[in-house]
């Protein structure tokens, strides 16, 4: 299995060098062309529909607006540092200036997907970015102050720098995510066993193929190097919490740990195919449908590493909500994480689909049939064209129709933002973060 996680398949100079130039120039432009109108409409649609996509989005904003002028809130463990200290310039010129940061974030996932899709040599490898907002949790948090489309953006990217080669770089990213999202401590770990066990790079390996007495030696140190570098993302975290509170403590995140082992009660537990079950309710059923008919032909080798990220987020919580553990809620949102990988499963099920359609309409100029507007639907590009038009509106109706329990947040936040006076510092006596409360007059009329 290592030597599949490892596999290189087309590090990006060679995709480049097999295309001609004018063709690899088209298919850039199409790629920053796609990028820069999934960032439009997620702008577009936070100016038309101004509220949140979940519950937590509106804590979020203002722990980053906190974070700002106190930026030890950003270092306890539900705060996320990693991701908190980068929304805190824009938080404070409103909500709606985050939500575009968080759409950059997530137009630029998509960049980083569609590129991944081409390494593996996908067909149609520009659908890989659509596919991601066309899940509805995805899109729900795409332009949405909240951690998991940062979290996507890091593992998509830390995949890539893995498959090129770059081994220190993407154990850095790695290092980094626990501080974006829980599942960033899990994903160390998988990157920790690769870095100990998988073969060297295979783009590393031809510069030494000269050089067999010092190969050895250069390969432990990459091994040694790499690990280390998937600690700094926490000896930077521990370092910040030193620094920044009064007694300097670099173990405040686990002093003030937000979820103590006495509250998972009150998160509740369930079955262990919880999410199984509810997969359709996170990939939208049409998506569901493509999902599931892309899981044979995307189980190869080199679809290894994404389908063991996806593997351990989804087993992960899954565990964890069987067992009540850790404060995991069951929430379908957390998914959001994977959609890159989820995009390129459905990627592999579109590729499929239209295969069968395209040997349906051979088939059928070989003989005459009776139903020819049943045939031109059904046609490779009519039904991608009607399938990808079905989804992109349904989207829109399940963002208007659902989450109307937290539909006054944003705006509330948007209306009263005097509220908000980051002023009283951590209390020597239980190092908690600052709080600000929001005065209980501050619901929109």
């Amino acid at each position: 299995m290592s030597q599949a996680i490892n596999k290189p398949g087309f590090i990006a100079e060679e995709v480049s060098a097999a295309l001609p130039s004018q063709e690899a120039r088209s298919l850039a432009a199409a790629r920053w062309g796609i990028c820069a109108i999934l960032f439009a409409v997620l702008v577009i649609w936070a100016l038309i529909f101004p509220y949140t996509g979940d519950g937590d989005s509106a804590p979020h904003f203002l722990n980053a607006r906190d974070s700002a002028a106190t930026p030890i809130s950003a270092m306890h463990a539900w705060a996320r540092p990693g991701i908190k200290l980068v929304m805190a310039p824009f938080s404070v010129h409103g909500i709606f200036a985050t939500r575009v940061l968080i759409a950059v974030l997530a137009a630029l996932t998509a960049w980083q997907t569609m590129r991944l899709a081409e390494e593996l040599g996908l067909r149609n490898s520009l659908l890989a970015g659509p596919l991601i907002v066309w899940q509805p949790m995805a899109f729900a948090l795409a332009a949405d102050t909240m951690t998991e489309m940062p979290m996507a953006l890091g593992i998509v990217t830390a995949i890539r720098l893995w498959r090129n080669g770059w081994w220190r770089t993407s154990a850095l990213l790695v290092g980094y995510l626990p501080s974006v999202r829980p599942e960033g401590f899990f994903l160390g770990v998988l990157w920790g066993a690769m870095i100990l066990f998988a073969p060297a790079p295979v783009r590393r390996r031809r510069n030494l193929d000269a050089q067999h007495g010092a190969s050895e030696a250069w390969n432990i140190l990459l091994r040694i190097s790499a690990l280390a570098c998937l600690t700094v993302g926490l000896i930077a975290w521990a370092a910040a919490c030193w620094a920044l509170t009064f007694n300097h403590d670099m173990f405040y995140v686990l002093h003030i740990w937000n979820w103590p082992p006495g509250s998972y009660a009150a998160y509740g537990k369930g079955s262990l195919l919880h999410h199984v079950i509810r997969w359709p309710i996170y990939c939208g059923v049409l998506l569901c449908v493509v999902f599931a008919l892309g899981i044979k032909p995307s189980w190869r080798r080199e679809m290894m590493l994404p389908w063991a990220v996806w593997g351990i987020v989804f087993g992960v919580h899954s565990i964890l909500y069987w067992g009540g553990w850790f404060a995991s809620c069951g929430i379908m949102r957390i998914f959001t994480c994977t959609a890159p990988v989820t995009a390129l499963i459905c990627l592999y099920g579109w590729n499929a689909a239209e295969r069968w359609l395209i040997d349906r309409q051979a088939r059928l100029s070989m003989k005459s049939s009776r139903h020819g507007w049943i045939d031109h639907l059904l046609r490779p590009r009519t039904a991608g064209i009607v399938a990808g038009g079905i989804r992109s509106c349904s989207i829109c109706w399940i963002r208007f129709t659902t989450n109307v329990s937290q539909s006054r947040d944003a705006p509330t936040i948007s209306i009263r933002t005097s509220s908000w006076a980051p002023t009283r510092r951590s209390s020597p006596a239980t190092r908690l973060p600052p709080r600000c409360s929001i005065s209980p007059d501050t619901h929109p009329t």
